[in-house]
Order: C-alpha cells, then structure tokens, then sequence
C-alpha cells in the first residue's frame, strides 16, 4: 500500500475516533447531578462548592477540615452545612464546647439537628409559598424552639459526659418563612460563643445561589464578619486522604474532567495500535555507492589548488602514482621527472603516452589555474592504462 493510501486512512480513522470522543464527552462530561451532599468541593447542583468561591473572591479565606477530630487551632469560624453523615450527641456537644472557646459557629440544615437541639432549637418542614418570583428563596424548613440541651446528657465511649450549653443569652431572626417563622437565627451563649442556625441547607446549593437570591443571605453570614472560615467536610465522607493515587482516582471520580481525560488516552492507545500495523511489503532501501578514488583524488587537488599549492599537489599526485604502481621507497622531487621519462616506452596507448608527457611538463611548471585538476585526471589515465587487466 503507497503512502499516502496509508497517511488518508490514518487521518479518517483519527477523525472518527476524534468526533466519537466529542459525542461521548458531551452526553457524559458534565458535573455529577446524582450526589447531594452539600459539600464545598462538589460542583453540581446540590453541591456547595459556588459558595465557596464566591467567599474567596470576597476576601474570606475558605479552608476544609477533614478530620474527625477538632482542628488544632481553633477557626474564627467552623461551618458545617447539612451533614449527610449522622452526628452524635457527643460530637455535637464537643462543638457547642468549641463555640465556648471562641469560634463561632455556622450550622445548616436537617443534618446538623444534634447541634441545634444542644443550644434549644429543632427543624420542622414546611411546604414554600408558592410565588411569582422566581427568584424568591424557596425555603422548605423553619427552626422551633425546644429545651435547652438532650434530655439525657451523651457520653463517649470512655464514659465521660459531654455539656450542651449552659444557657442562651439572647437570640436574633435572620431570616424568616412565609408565615414568620424563623428559618434563620443567630444566638449569644452564656460563654460568650456564637452560634448561627440556618434551617434550610439547600440555600448554600449551588443551584440556589445561581438562581434565586440565596446567595446575597448566605454569604452575608460570613463576609464582613470573619477574615476566614473552615468547612467542616468529614461530615460528608471526606476523610484525610491516602496519597497521590487515591487523590487522583477521587478526582477522575468527582470531576468532570475525567471523561475527557481518560477518552484522550484511549484515543492516543487506538492511534498508537494503527500506527504499529504495517501495511504492504516491506520496502529495501537501495545501498549506498562508495566513492571511487577518483573523486578522493579531485578533491584533494582542488583543495591544494585553493591554497596556491599547485606544484606540491602535482608532486603529491606523482608520488601517489608512484606508489600505486608497486614501487618501493620514496620518490624525490628532483627524480620525478626521470621516472616520469621511463614511464613513456611502457605505455600502451597514445593517450597514457600524452598523459605522461603533461605530467613531465607539470613537474617543472604547475603555476596554471586548472593545472591541479588537470594532473589529477592525468594521473588517473597513466594507472587506467598500466594497471594490470
């Protein structure tokens, strides 16, 4: 098969495979719309990561904790936005104690029920009112005051007691639903923590801050009040990690990318594999010709030529041909044209006998432009005319 046949079919199957990873990537290249956890690090519409970014842009640094111990430092703030793991009564006591230390806390959604119960309040659904505007929060849970604290108080496995908070100073509506209720609270603890209460945790989404007004509540909760803020992601699964591999399998998992990722490798494999197969014979490549010695010759003149050397070149030429024909020893300048003369009654030809002669001539006088070139050729016609047949 000629080249180009082979090079036409290697461009049409490229561009067939380069057009089914196009359609591939198009029907499944978009963000994971199945995982509703409300985590900053998924970006479909459950996700929480727009939120996030919109924080960082504002100037408020966005870290993720994800260990299920409490972070070493505590945070100006801790967020833990609709747990979809269950929260004990122990770990929501051990963060209403970080709220007594001084971090203020950001707690949302159905999930994170054990901490609001610990400061007094519960979430209770609500059907939304129906609205012309659709840009309208649509809030689907209010909070309701209850007892301060569990009704039994929880203990780790060790036995130790972990203490809800000692008492509420005072709380402030941040937001409400349609029928006054609160849906949003702020509350002043007895130790001087902080704790805010968001019932809804579907308005930190990332569908709900790109299309309703969620987005100007939510943020105003953090921007303008801390410089920086730690998202709790343990909640979610998110653990500390195993290193590189597992970091780049959950990404190829979670991340959109990771179609187009993998289609481009497959189709760099498919190309290799048509590269690899050899269509028709194989083809022999002809074999170099070597060089006849008379173009070594040639060259060498012309080179002595250009350095103004032409008796020595023609000296150099007699003493090759002297040695060319068997002869031993060193032949003097002052003797070349003696051994030149016993050369001439040995010819065969009149032609070797007229290159012998320009030689001799040559020997005494090479002041010519061509002389050089000339006694090359020379000397080639006096050894094609001795040299044994």
């Amino acid at each position: 098969m000629r080249p180009r046949v082979e090079l036409a079919i290697g461009i049409v199957v490229m561009l067939l495979l380069g057009a089914l990873a196009a359609g591939l990537g198009i029907r499944a290249g978009g963000p994971d719309t199945s995982d509703g956890r409300r985590s900053t690090y998924l970006t479909g519409p459950y996700g929480a990561r727009a939120w996030a970014t919109a924080l960082e842009r504002m100037g408020v640094k966005v870290g993720r904790h994800r260990s299920w111990e409490p972070p070493a430092s505590p945070p100006a703030m801790l967020a833990l936005l609709d747990p979809s793991r269950p929260i004990s009564a122990w770990t929501a006591a051990r963060l209403i104690a970080l709220a007594d230390s001084g971090t203020e806390l950001l707690v949302a959604g159905r999930g994170a029920a054990p901490v609001m119960e610990c400061v007094g309040w519960s979430v209770q659904n609500v059907i939304p009112r129906p609205t012309n505007d659709s840009s309208s929060m649509r809030i689907t849970a209010v909070l309701v005051r209850t007892s301060l604290g569990f009704e039994e108080a929880p203990s780790s496995d060790d036995g130790t007691d972990a203490v809800c908070a000692r008492g509420v100073i005072s709380s402030g509506v941040l937001l409400f639903a349609g029928d006054s209720q609160p849906a949003a609270v702020r509350l002043q603890l007895a130790s001087g923590g902080r704790v805010t209460l968001v019932a809804d945790g579907s308005l930190f989404s990332n569908a709900a801050l790109r299309d309703t007004r969620a987005g100007e509540f939510t943020l105003g909760l953090v921007a303008g009040r801390v410089d920086e803020i730690l998202v709790d992601e343990s909640v979610h699964g998110f653990g500390p990690g195993g290193g590189m591999l597992a970091a780049a399998r959950d990404w190829l998992q979670d991340s959109s990318a990771r179609w187009t990722l993998l289609q481009l490798a497959l189709l760099l494999m498919l190309a290799l594999a048509a590269a690899a197969i050899r269509f028709g014979p194989t083809q022999r490549l002809p074999r170099p010709s070597r060089r006849s010695a008379l173009e070594h010759v040639r060259a060498l003149a012309t080179a002595l030529g250009a350095a103004r050397g032409h008796q020595v070149a023609v000296a150099a030429m007699v003493q090759g041909l002297h040695r060319r024909l068997g002869r031993q020893g060193e032949l003097p300048r002052a003797q070349q044209d003696a051994w030149l003369a016993g050369l001439e009654p040995v010819m065969r030809t009149a032609e070797g006998r007229d290159a012998v002669t320009r030689l001799r001539q040559w020997v005494h006088d090479a002041s010519g432009a061509g002389t050089v070139r000339d006694a090359a050729l020379a000397v080639e016609d006096v050894w094609q005319d001795l040299r044994p047949s």
